[in-house]
């Protein structure tokens, strides 16, 4: 019967700490997608698609608030970003 309970807190204990880190999993996720589209329309207007150009730059300022989210969400969890 211990050992089930000891099992019982260890499995939830582990999902607890899965948790913890699935907002901050979004955020970088969120920030590589970002860059990725930028990565695209950045191609589509050295390419010569000039229509493209506004949206690429609404896209960099995505990327740079999802880029503090980021570092806002690792610094509370004790990590230090160097850029």
């Amino acid at each position: 019967m211990t050992l089930v309970l000891k099992a019982a807190v260890g499995n939830m204990n582990a999902a607890k700490a899965e948790q913890k880190g699935v907002a901050p999993a979004r955020t970088i996720l969120n920030l590589i997608r970002l860059t990725q589209e930028h990565r695209g329309l950045s191609s589509a207007v050295l390419n010569g698609d000039a229509s493209k150009s506004g949206l690429r730059q609404e896209r960099q300022g995505s990327i740079d608030g999802a880029f503090d989210k980021v570092a806002a969400s690792l610094s509370v969890r004790g990590v230090a970003l160097v850029v």
